[in-house]
Protein backbone atom coordinates (compact mmCIF):
# COMPACT_ATOMS: atom_id res chain seq x y z
CA UNK A 1 0.00 0.00 0.00
CA UNK A 2 1.11 3.64 -0.80
CA UNK A 3 2.64 5.46 2.09
CA UNK A 4 0.36 8.10 1.60
CA UNK A 5 -2.50 6.24 1.45
CA UNK A 6 -1.35 4.14 4.92
CA UNK A 7 -1.41 7.32 6.16
CA UNK A 8 -5.38 8.35 5.32
CA UNK A 9 -5.97 4.60 6.64
CA UNK A 10 -4.76 5.07 10.24
CA UNK A 11 -6.17 8.27 10.24
CA UNK A 12 -9.28 7.46 9.97
CA UNK A 13 -9.16 5.19 12.85
CA UNK A 14 -10.64 5.92 16.48
CA UNK A 15 -8.30 6.39 19.43
CA UNK A 16 -9.52 3.05 21.58
CA UNK A 17 -8.83 4.57 24.61
CA UNK A 18 -10.90 7.97 24.76
CA UNK A 19 -12.56 7.29 21.34
CA UNK A 20 -10.73 10.67 20.01
CA UNK A 21 -8.60 10.61 16.72
CA UNK A 22 -5.34 10.97 17.15
CA UNK A 23 -3.13 13.18 14.98
CA UNK A 24 -0.61 11.25 13.64
CA UNK A 25 2.44 12.34 12.03
CA UNK A 26 5.55 10.31 9.79
CA UNK A 27 8.39 9.63 11.13
CA UNK A 28 11.97 8.86 10.08
CA UNK A 29 10.52 5.77 7.68
CA UNK A 30 7.57 7.78 6.06
CA UNK A 31 5.23 5.82 8.35
CA UNK A 32 2.39 7.57 10.77
CA UNK A 33 3.12 7.81 14.67
CA UNK A 34 0.91 9.47 17.31
CA UNK A 35 2.27 13.24 17.55
CA UNK A 36 2.46 12.45 21.30
CA UNK A 37 4.95 10.02 20.61
CA UNK A 38 7.23 11.56 18.16
CA UNK A 39 7.17 14.55 20.69
CA UNK A 40 8.13 12.38 23.48
CA UNK A 41 11.13 10.82 21.43
CA UNK A 42 12.25 14.40 20.23
CA UNK A 43 12.60 15.50 24.42
CA UNK A 44 14.76 12.52 24.88
CA UNK A 45 16.70 13.04 22.01
CA UNK A 46 17.34 17.07 23.61
CA UNK A 47 17.72 15.61 26.89
CA UNK A 48 20.34 13.34 25.85
CA UNK A 49 22.45 15.61 23.58
CA UNK A 50 22.37 18.10 26.09
CA UNK A 51 23.93 15.82 28.19
CA UNK A 52 20.78 15.68 30.98
CA UNK A 53 18.97 12.28 32.02
CA UNK A 54 15.84 11.76 30.22
CA UNK A 55 12.94 11.00 32.33
CA UNK A 56 10.37 8.84 31.99
CA UNK A 57 6.92 9.67 32.46
CA UNK A 58 6.36 9.54 36.68
CA UNK A 59 9.19 11.78 36.57
CA UNK A 60 11.88 9.60 37.59
CA UNK A 61 15.25 9.68 35.74
CA UNK A 62 15.39 6.56 33.39
CA UNK A 63 19.11 4.64 34.30
CA UNK A 64 22.04 4.93 32.60
CA UNK A 65 24.70 2.69 32.33
CA UNK A 66 28.40 3.73 32.05
CA UNK A 67 31.71 1.44 32.61
CA UNK A 68 32.80 1.37 35.79
CA UNK A 69 36.57 2.33 36.72
CA UNK A 70 38.19 0.35 39.88
CA UNK A 71 40.67 3.41 41.39
CA UNK A 72 43.21 1.76 43.92
CA UNK A 73 44.61 4.04 46.17
CA UNK A 74 47.55 2.31 48.00
CA UNK A 75 49.68 -0.19 45.46
CA UNK A 76 52.22 -2.15 46.24
CA UNK A 77 55.42 -2.98 44.77
CA UNK A 78 58.26 -5.39 45.51
CA UNK A 79 61.16 -4.54 43.45
CA UNK A 80 64.86 -6.08 43.62
CA UNK A 81 66.92 -4.12 41.55
CA UNK A 82 66.20 -6.47 38.38
CA UNK A 83 65.13 -4.99 34.72
CA UNK A 84 61.57 -7.12 35.45
CA UNK A 85 61.29 -5.19 38.44
CA UNK A 86 61.61 -2.24 36.83
CA UNK A 87 58.99 -3.15 34.26
CA UNK A 88 56.64 -3.91 37.13
CA UNK A 89 57.28 -0.29 39.13
CA UNK A 90 56.27 1.34 35.49
CA UNK A 91 53.30 0.06 35.42
CA UNK A 92 52.20 0.69 39.31
CA UNK A 93 53.17 4.34 38.22
CA UNK A 94 50.73 4.35 35.56
CA UNK A 95 47.86 3.10 37.68
CA UNK A 96 49.04 5.12 40.72
CA UNK A 97 48.42 8.09 38.01
CA UNK A 98 44.99 6.70 36.92
CA UNK A 99 43.61 7.06 39.92
CA UNK A 100 45.22 9.60 42.28
CA UNK A 101 47.01 6.29 44.19
CA UNK A 102 50.45 5.76 46.42
CA UNK A 103 53.01 3.79 45.65
CA UNK A 104 54.40 1.60 48.39
CA UNK A 105 57.91 0.08 47.17
CA UNK A 106 59.06 -3.08 49.18
CA UNK A 107 62.10 -4.70 49.40
CA UNK A 108 62.37 -8.19 50.80
CA UNK A 109 66.56 -9.95 50.75
CA UNK A 110 64.75 -12.85 50.93
CA UNK A 111 66.22 -16.20 52.90
CA UNK A 112 70.22 -15.90 53.78
CA UNK A 113 72.13 -19.08 52.03
CA UNK A 114 74.14 -19.10 55.73
CA UNK A 115 70.62 -20.30 57.16
CA UNK A 116 71.76 -23.86 56.13
CA UNK A 117 75.22 -23.61 58.14
CA UNK A 118 73.58 -22.46 60.97
CA UNK A 119 75.79 -19.17 61.34
CA UNK A 120 73.46 -16.48 62.05
CA UNK A 121 74.97 -13.79 63.85
CA UNK A 122 78.47 -14.76 62.77
CA UNK A 123 80.71 -12.40 60.64
CA UNK A 124 79.53 -14.13 57.69
CA UNK A 125 76.10 -13.68 58.45
CA UNK A 126 76.76 -9.84 59.46
CA UNK A 127 78.49 -9.28 55.99
CA UNK A 128 75.81 -11.15 53.94
CA UNK A 129 73.20 -8.54 56.00
CA UNK A 130 75.05 -5.60 55.55
CA UNK A 131 74.94 -6.19 51.55
CA UNK A 132 71.64 -7.49 51.27
CA UNK A 133 70.16 -4.18 53.33
CA UNK A 134 72.29 -2.27 50.86
CA UNK A 135 71.51 -3.46 47.35
CA UNK A 136 67.70 -3.26 49.25
CA UNK A 137 68.26 0.51 49.84
CA UNK A 138 69.48 1.16 46.34
CA UNK A 139 66.14 -0.65 44.87
CA UNK A 140 64.27 1.30 46.87
CA UNK A 141 66.28 4.67 46.17
CA UNK A 142 64.99 3.98 42.28
CA UNK A 143 61.42 3.52 43.32
CA UNK A 144 61.28 6.69 45.16
CA UNK A 145 63.22 8.72 42.14
CA UNK A 146 60.80 7.53 39.62
CA UNK A 147 57.96 8.11 41.48
CA UNK A 148 59.38 11.60 42.26
CA UNK A 149 59.66 12.28 38.28
CA UNK A 150 55.73 10.77 37.62
CA UNK A 151 54.49 13.03 40.29
CA UNK A 152 53.29 10.37 42.36
CA UNK A 153 53.26 9.63 46.11
CA UNK A 154 55.86 6.93 47.59
CA UNK A 155 56.83 4.74 50.30
CA UNK A 156 59.25 2.45 50.88
CA UNK A 157 59.99 -0.63 52.96
CA UNK A 158 62.78 -2.01 54.15
CA UNK A 159 61.35 -5.74 54.91
CA UNK A 160 63.98 -7.91 57.11
CA UNK A 161 65.42 -11.26 55.39
CA UNK A 162 62.97 -14.16 54.75
CA UNK A 163 60.86 -15.58 52.14
CA UNK A 164 59.95 -12.62 49.86
CA UNK A 165 56.49 -13.80 49.66
CA UNK A 166 55.37 -13.56 53.36
CA UNK A 167 57.44 -10.30 53.53
CA UNK A 168 55.33 -9.14 50.39
CA UNK A 169 51.74 -10.37 52.30
CA UNK A 170 53.03 -8.54 55.84
CA UNK A 171 53.48 -5.16 53.58
CA UNK A 172 50.20 -5.63 52.37
CA UNK A 173 48.88 -6.08 55.76
CA UNK A 174 50.69 -3.45 57.67
CA UNK A 175 50.56 -0.32 55.47
CA UNK A 176 46.79 -1.39 54.22
CA UNK A 177 47.38 -1.84 50.28
CA UNK A 178 44.52 -2.93 48.04
CA UNK A 179 46.48 -4.37 44.71
CA UNK A 180 50.05 -5.73 44.12
CA UNK A 181 51.69 -5.02 41.37
CA UNK A 182 54.62 -7.91 40.48
CA UNK A 183 56.97 -9.05 38.35
CA UNK A 184 57.05 -12.55 37.09
CA UNK A 185 60.73 -13.89 37.10
CA UNK A 186 59.51 -16.26 34.81
CA UNK A 187 61.15 -19.77 35.96
CA UNK A 188 60.03 -22.90 33.50
CA UNK A 189 60.64 -26.66 33.80
CA UNK A 190 62.60 -27.80 36.67
CA UNK A 191 63.82 -24.68 38.26
CA UNK A 192 59.72 -23.65 38.60
CA UNK A 193 58.36 -26.72 40.34
CA UNK A 194 62.14 -27.28 42.44
CA UNK A 195 62.12 -23.43 43.89
CA UNK A 196 58.52 -22.37 43.61
CA UNK A 197 57.46 -19.00 41.91
CA UNK A 198 56.72 -16.36 44.71
CA UNK A 199 54.52 -14.63 42.48
CA UNK A 200 52.63 -18.04 42.83
CA UNK A 201 52.89 -17.82 46.37
CA UNK A 202 51.35 -14.56 46.66
CA UNK A 203 48.88 -15.19 44.39
CA UNK A 204 47.62 -18.01 46.52
CA UNK A 205 48.17 -16.59 49.95
CA UNK A 206 47.05 -13.06 49.56
CA UNK A 207 43.70 -11.57 49.62
CA UNK A 208 43.84 -8.65 47.32
CA UNK A 209 44.12 -7.99 43.44
CA UNK A 210 47.65 -9.11 42.16
CA UNK A 211 49.04 -7.96 38.57
CA UNK A 212 51.93 -9.78 37.31
CA UNK A 213 53.62 -7.91 34.96
CA UNK A 214 55.62 -10.31 32.26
Amino acid sequence: MHLAGRARLLAGRRHPCDGRQPRLRPDLHGLARPARAVAAAGRQRDAESAGRRPRARDGHATPRFREEVTVYKRILVPVDGTERGAAALGSALGLAKLGGGTIVGVHVAGESPLLATGDIGGPFYDAWRAEADRQGRDALDYVVRRATEAGVPCETVLAPPGPPWEGIIATVRARGCDVIVMASHGRHGMAARLLGSETQRVLIHCDIPVLVVR
